[in-house]
């Protein structure tokens, strides 16, 4: 695979989000789930699988949420517009959907996509289950900080007119200082 066909990591960053749960479980939303946050569906008779069971259901899954958000973004932005993103941002946008949150935070998205980027993390914060997740000590919020924070270092290098990574790196540099 060439290097400009390469994928971003989706896995290992889903894989450490999500964990890896080789039998059926009910998910924070009450739904069956099993593999790696694999939604199991009506007649879908899994209860045990292997992981490289749990890995086939995940490559299944994530080839939806990413012909779904990179269609979504590249009708509202262009062609192209969701492969020119950053792989961080990308890996969030997928990650989001994957959870949900995509297709539930129009107004987020909708300020993604008009590059109000601080806002857009803002208002991806303001949510029921992140809120629920801060009160309860559980790995949502975090989650969802980790995606927000790349929109707004998305923003930083927009506004510094630095690449994506020098941001973060400055970002890093900055937070380091104050310690």
């Amino acid at each position: 695979m060439s290097e400009e066909n390469k994928q971003p990591d989706y896995y290992s960053y889903i894989k450490a989000n999500e964990g890896l749960r080789l039998k059926k479980y009910i998910d924070s939303k009450g739904n069956p789930t099993i593999g790696i946050g694999h939604l199991i569906k009506k007649g879908e008779n899994l209860n045990e699988i292997t992981e490289a069971k749990a890995k086939q259901l995940f490559n299944v899954d994530i080839k939806e949420k990413i012909d779904y958000v990179k269609n979504d973004m590249d009708k509202s932005l262009g062609k192209g517009a969701f492969d020119a993103f950053p792989d961080p941002v990308k890996i969030s946008l997928i990650d989001l959907d994957f959870r949900g949150d995509y297709r539930q935070s129009p107004k987020a998205i909708g300020l993604f996509k008009e590059g109000k980027y601080y806002a857009a993390a803002k208002e991806l914060l303001n949510n029921d289950d992140y809120r629920k997740s801060q009160k309860e000590g559980t790995g949502i919020a975090p989650r969802m900080e980790r995606n927000a924070q790349t929109w707004v270092d998305l923003g930083n290098s927009e506004v510094e007119g630095m690449s994506y990574d020098e941001a973060v790196s400055e970002r890093i540099r900055l937070l380091n200082e104050q310690k």
